[in-house]
């Protein structure tokens, strides 16, 4: 036997002469036991000749998987990565492959020998013909996945050895942490700072220091000495050692930790992980006593407990089924249990201080953070390197005024040690961000970026889909470098050309046995375009690496007159860089003089055949198969009626010694019940429907498994209906309303009626919950407007050409989700103020209108606030502002990003005017968990690892509670006490448990057969009478 390392070989090879060579190789076998054959096959194309005349030769290497077991294959899906060569088979051609005649099929057989030792095998087929040997087996792609991830992990943790900064940082705060430990310790420290006392002492001085930064209105430092006065009693309190040892461990701990080279090193990373617990750490600080209480009260729980050891079975591949149930069932009842609530409520009574800025309540750690956080900072940059060389906060400030001076004095001549832990500390913020500076541009770096480069260029290849997207630039402004108004003439000079960035070239691989076959989309929005300006067609080329170029034609799709669809197919698989022209260089559309612009456009592609990471999984598992070399027999009843005793019985022998004793049995039952699916599902959701009416508003709930009543909130909506925040909404409602109806509804008419103004009215988020007997708690959420709420307004702000704004807007209805209008108040009057001094006002408005207005440019004043307002017939106003430069345009502020647009539309009409549908959520009780799996469609009944007896045996005893088949999956494995050996051996069986029986009388039962009973007829004359009788169908 030799081991087989990871094959840089692949399913296709390609010669320098243009000649080509693909083997595709699967197994029809999937479960086999020693003694018993293995059919192999192979497809080839580029091969020479037919089957009777081919030079090609097709060999398969068997291999034997040793780091993967059968059940980690079946239940896990997890694959193998290298494995050790048993055996060779050599394959023989049949025949072209009847739906490609371009393929041919090869056929092979393996014998399993009677001293295998079972478990996952698989077969590596290879083909060759003179220099061209291509090679297909199960371990290619993910190996070839895993060199790519490791070799990034190998260069992070390269450059983390070099430019790791955690003890550089540590050395800094235990140099500040000398200072107070070298004079007696903090208190000490403290007490020679601000306590000695007589005249001109550091109690006189510190304190006269204190009062001027609070009163001296020359300095203004009050929060300069208040962060004094705090890091004073931080020092001596037991923050100050927890804080420490909390940060001191997390950079030891940093520096320490050991980041994967491999992809089996994640074991020894999740040991390390878990030996540091930051909870602990945390507790040590004052104040945290609750959260303390909390969470050592859930870690205690039962389910914790369950759920620890669940994850500890998964990790050793044991009790697979029931851990994985387990870790789902024990997640669940965390979630919905106290503790979670508990852990948060401790965590917030311990932040609410620095929530609510209540200083005399904080802890000696948080009256430091929050008085840092309240003083001023100068940094400055003396060099001019972009690099603080001093950051001075407000309490630096205040120990160089006359009274920190002095005190400074006193410390440099009583108490130096003081003298320089303030020195330390003054400098430690730069220390520390020069040792990070010096870490982020160690040239080491380079290469970790490269390597994640390398691999993102890599993934995209292997994944073979992307998105790409164009926006018009939002800094486009109409006027020219002469200051000409920029008419409609020169509309053609502001056009922009559409190139889509991050169109790079497509490398396919190797590896990958399927030809390249991309399928192209192309859509843009073209405001301003009739049908008649878009092309029938766009066109792109895409060329290989030999410089041969194929046109593809990107064709309107029906009726969508800016959306085109192509496609590009490879003439074969294999190694090969395809690069692609920009679709829509070079278009111009004829109404580009009437100015219209694209606004954004996309392209889409994406591979039409599996992609080398979609294939796989699937491309691995063809080349596998699981070998049983021990005899392990599952015998059950085939039939069981519900809530009776069902016995399972395993066997484990082999072919030498018979029954087998000492042999570890993993078996578990598993219960399926299609039927139970739909119940199962039902008991996550109340059993009625909410229906829901904007006009009362009111809700009326259909179910009558209410318990208790119905509560209603009504806020104002929040977000647009793609859930995006509205900043500022004119339309929501402004206002909050709560109330309680009854087990089946709820109305609040007479509440908006006699609460709401009408000028308060708008599109509001009704927020519906309760609980049902059975515990279940829902939610229902609403948008609707209230009644005699304005409607939706769309505004759009142009720059038509120099100093020219043109205000468009569109008055209409909300709508719901499936667009059902609402009602609205109608619109009453619009004003605008241009903020040059002009207006307009209308009192008579269209629901759509428009006003132009054109600014004087000469007059020197080029920047101007500009106010829309429009107001309803019952008072309420939605106004709008903002700043129009006469030359650049409207001013945007994205997200504090400020720049100028000729075009501008706060909201849409598709994602503000329509509104969300019905959302609904629950959260179920510990109960309903339970029974979700109980009488779910899926449950592990029973697993346990048992040890056959001398008969090989072991027994499993359970009572099905519901129909559905239960499917009895047994794993053996036994190591010889001679040799060592270890082999293993998987069986299973299924049984049906049913509520019905059915008899026969009139009879004899003479035996059993796989559970069921064999019938023979004592027929003395030429007739018998056969009753068939069936109980349990009602």
């Amino acid at each position: 036997m030799s081991a087989v390392l990871a094959s840089q070989n692949a399913p296709v090879a390609e010669g320098t002469n243009g000649d080509w060579l693909m083997v595709d190789g699967y197994v029809t076998t999937k479960f086999t036991s020693v003694g018993d054959t293995v059919s192999v096959y192979a497809l080839t194309k580029g091969h020479s000749g037919d089957a009777t005349t081919t030079n090609t030769v097709v060999t398969a290497d068997i291999l034997h998987y040793e780091d993967v077991e059968a059940f980690d294959l079946i239940v896990n899906q997890r694959l193998p990565s290298g494995g050790v060569v048993i055996d060779t088979v050599v394959l023989t051609p049949s025949g072209a492959h009847e739906d490609d005649p371009a393929a041919l099929l090869w056929e092979g057989v393996y014998t399993v020998p009677l001293t295998a030792t079972g478990g996952v095998y698989g077969a590596s087929i290879t083909a060759e013909e003179g220099n061209l040997v291509s090679t297909d087996d199960a371990t290619q792609i993910p190996n070839a996945l895993r060199d790519e991830i490791e070799s990034v992990l190998q260069a992070i943790d390269t450059t983390w050895d070099t430019a790791n900064p955690m003890m550089d940082i540590k050395n800094v705060f235990d140099g500040l942490n000398a200072s107070g430990q070298g004079s007696g310790g903090w208190t000490s420290f403290v007490d020679d700072a601000s306590r000695q006392p007589g005249l001109g002492e550091s109690a006189q001085l510190w304190n006269n220091m204190i009062a001027a930064g609070y009163n001296n209105p020359s300095y203004d430092m009050a929060d300069g000495a208040r962060f004094l006065e705090a890091l004073l009693d931080f020092l001596e309190s037991s923050d100050q050692e927890a804080g420490m040892a909390f940060l001191t461990g997390v950079l030891v701990y940093g520096d320490e930790f050991p980041l994967p080279r491999t992809l089996d090193d994640f074991d020894e990373v999740v040991a390390y992980m878990q030996a540091f617990d930051p909870i602990e750490n945390f507790t040590r600080f004052a104040g945290t006593d609750n959260f303390s209480a909390a969470y050592d009260a859930m870690v205690g729980s039962d389910e914790w407990e369950g759920l620890s050891d669940a994850l500890d079975n998964l990790s050793n591949n044991e009790m697979v089924f029931a851990s994985f149930q387990t870790v789902l069932r024990n997640i669940a009842l965390l979630s919905v249990s106290a503790h979670p609530e508990a852990i948060i409520d401790g965590l917030e009574a311990w932040a609410a201080p620095l929530a609510d800025e209540d200083y005399g309540n904080m802890t000696p750690f948080q009256r430091l953070v929050y008085g840092w956080s309240q003083m001023d900072v100068t940094v400055q940059d003396l060099d001019g390197d972009d690099f603080p060389d001093e950051i001075l906060w407000e309490y630096e400030l205040l120990l160089n005024t006359t009274e920190g001076l002095q005190w400074q004095a006193r410390m440099d001549a009583s108490y130096p040690h003081v003298s320089d832990g303030f020195d330390d500390f003054n400098t430690f913020d730069v220390d520390v961000l020069t040792i990070l500076r010096d870490t982020t541009e160690d040239p080491a770096w380079d290469d970790a970026g490269n390597a994640v480069q390398d691999f993102l260029s890599w993934a995209a290849n292997a994944t073979l889909s992307k998105e790409l997207d164009w926006s018009r630039s939002e800094d486009d402004s109409n006027d020219d470098e002469d200051g000409d108004d920029g008419g409609s003439e020169d509309s053609s000079d502001t056009w922009e050309e559409v190139i889509f960035d991050g169109l790079h070239p497509v490398e396919t691989l190797a590896l990958n046995k399927y030809k390249l076959d991309l399928g192209f989309e192309l859509y843009f929005e073209c405001e301003g375009c009739a049908h008649s300006d878009t092309p029938n067609d766009f066109n792109m080329s895409v060329t290989d690496s030999s410089g041969q170029t194929t046109n593809v034609v990107l064709d309107e799709k029906l009726d969508r007159s800016t959306h085109y669809i192509g496609r590009f197919t490879a003439d074969r698989a294999g190694a090969e860089v395809y690069t692609f022209s920009q679709p829509m260089a070079g278009w111009t559309p004829p109404c580009v003089d009437d100015g219209c612009t694209v606004s954004r456009a996309t392209l889409e592609f994406e591979s039409l055949r599996p992609s080398l990471l979609e294939s796989m999984a699937t491309e691995a598992n063809e080349e596998l198969f699981v070998v049983s070399a021990l005899g392990v027999l599952v015998d059950a009843d085939e039939t069981v009626p519900v809530a009776t005793e069902m016995d399972v019985q395993a066997s484990v022998y082999d072919a030498a010694d018979g029954a087998l004793f000492g042999a570890e049995m993993d078996s578990a039952l598993l219960r399926i019940s299609p039927g139970l699916g739909v119940s199962a599902a039902a008991s996550l959701s109340p059993n009625g429907d909410l229906m829901f009416d904007a006009a009362g508003p009111a809700v009326q709930y259909s179910g009558d498994d209410v318990d208790g009543v119905l509560d209603v909130t009504v806020e104002p909506r929040q977000t647009d209906n793609e859930g995006e925040p509205l900043d500022d909404d004119k339309a929501a409602f402004d206002g909050y309303l709560s109330a309680s109806g009854d087990a089946f509804g709820w109305n609040l008419s007479s509440d908006v009626n006699a609460q709401v103004s009408d000028s308060a009215r708008g599109v509001a988020l009704f927020t519906t919950t309760g609980i049902t007997d059975d515990g279940l708690e829902f939610r229902y959420e609403h948008e609707a407007p209230l009644p005699d709420s304005p409607g939706c307004m769309i505004s759009t702000m142009q720059m038509w050409s120099q100093g020219e704004l043109n205000i468009e807007w569109t008055y209409g209805n909300f709508r719901s989700e499936d667009g059902t209008p609402y009602p609205y108040a109608s619109l009453d009057q619009v004003d605008i103020d241009y903020g040059d001094g002009s207006s307009f006002s209308s009192t008579a408005p269209m629901d759509s209108g428009s006003e132009s207005y054109s600014y004087d440019t000469s007059d020197g004043t080029t920047e101007h606030l500009v106010t829309v307002q429009y107001t309803t017939e019952h008072g309420h106003v939605n106004d709008l502002s903002f700043t129009f430069d006469e030359d650049a345009g409207i001013l945007i502020d994205d997200d504090g990003e400020e720049y100028h647009t000729s075009y501008h539309q706060p909201y849409e009409d598709h994602r503000y005017c329509q509104l969300k549908g019905e959302q609904q959520s629950s959260t179920p009780s510990p109960a309903i968990i339970d029974r979700f799996i109980s009488e779910g469609p899926f449950e592990v009944l029973d697993q346990q690892v048992l040890t056959s007896n001398a008969q090989g045996t072991v027994n499993l005893t359970a009572m099905p509670p519901h129909t559905g088949a239960y499917v009895n999956i047994v794993q053996a494995s036994h190591t010889d006490a001679l040799t060592g050996v270890t082999r293993t051996g998987i069986g299973f069986n299924i049984a049906m448990a049913t509520t019905a029986t059915v008899g026969l009388s009139g009879m004899d039962i003479i035996d059993h057969f796989a559970g069921l009973p064999v019938y023979a007829a004592n027929v003395s004359g030429i007739s018998q009478s056969v009753q068939v009788v069936a109980s349990g169908l009602e």
